[in-house]
């Protein structure tokens, strides 16, 4: 009884009996090489095939018969559903020479396609930016007494001084877009990299309408805010301004403070933490789409030495 379809058949090795030399060209001669050749065939053969090729059918043709079938029916079924699941057979006999003619009847996923880069292009401003600290000629410094402000590349420092009153600040001479017309969120990161100390202050960084130095909040403006060593965030227009304090006081000295926020227009503005959801505002929301990068430090206790924080790889993206 044959072994296979069970299992692969592994017949024994013939050998050429004494004084035999194999000759091919002895074609009435019967070698065992002729018997081991055809046996490495079949064994070849099954082994392809692997061992209950037909599987629960009762042949292997019955069962190449209902594989057909099955596909013919599942064809048959996505045939009617092309509407639901959004796609149209391409009409290649008709398809044009450029993304903008094959967007319609011709090539619907070529549509789905430039509808995307559409969308995408026309963002206002840059759907990633980076804000870099290379050009101090690119941002405008404004202190009273002997506030200093420190360009490091790709970070910023600022130092107010150590009587009460004094303040040191910059906004960008050129507006940012963080909001986005067609109503997808804008994020804004930052990263505290240094807080030299942690009473007698109010610091804001964010971005405002306005060029004021201190930061007013009579006008559009998203913000995080520091007072002494607790952290708030802030939203608002010119009809008036939310706060939420968040509970976290921001300790001190060098540091690797992720701070980010996230707006919609006309819905929310997003506060997060090191990638925590601290706050949800929504009660004034800012309407303007080009506002100034701005931060400012004041003291607000005389002490023995001057304050400074400092923030660096603040990006802007679409997300």
């Amino acid at each position: 009884m044959a072994d296979y379809p069970n299992s692969i058949y592994n017949p024994r090795v013939m050998e050429n009996r004494p004084g035999a030399v194999y000759d091919p060209l002895k074609t009435k001669v019967i070698f065992a090489e002729d018997f081991n050749k055809d046996r490495d065939e079949i064994v070849a053969i099954q082994t392809e095939l692997g061992t209950n090729p037909k599987g629960t059918f009762s042949s292997v043709a019955a069962f190449l018969t209902a594989l057909s079938d099955s596909i013919s029916d599942l064809i048959d079924a996505l045939a009617g559903k092309q509407d639901v699941l959004g796609f149209t057979p391409e009409n290649v006999s008709n398809k044009k020479t450029n993304l903008t003619d094959n967007s319609d009847t011709f090539y619907p996923s070529q549509k789905c396609v430039k509808t995307e880069i559409d969308n995408l292009t026309s963002l206002i401003g840059n759907p990633f930016q980076t804000i870099s600290f290379f050009d101090p000629d690119q941002y405008t410094f404004v202190k009273s007494g002997n506030g200093i402000c420190y360009f490091w590349n790709s970070a910023i420092e600022l130092y107010s001084g150590s009587t009460s009153g004094n303040y040191a600040g910059i906004y960008s001479n050129q507006k940012y877009c963080i909001w986005n017309e067609f109503n997808t969120i804008i994020s804004v990161d930052f990263i505290l990299w240094n807080q030299s100390k942690t009473t007698g202050q109010e610091q804001y960084i964010g971005f405002s309408y306005d060029e004021a130095i201190p930061v007013v909040t009579d006008s559009d403006h998203v913000l995080f805010k520091i007072v002494n060593s607790r952290l708030w965030c802030v939203s608002g227009n010119e009809a008036g301004s939310e706060t939420f304090d968040t509970g976290i006081d921001v300790p001190q000295g060098v540091q690797s403070l992720k701070l980010r926020f996230e707006m919609k227009l006309d819905e929310y503005v997003k506060f997060y933490i090191n990638g925590s959801l601290v706050a949800t505002l929504s009660e004034y929301l800012p309407s303007g789409f080009y506002w100034h990068f701005i931060m400012s430090f004041k003291t607000t206790a005389n002490s023995h030495s001057g304050s400074a924080f400092s923030f660096f790889n603040i990006r802007i993206k679409d997300v």
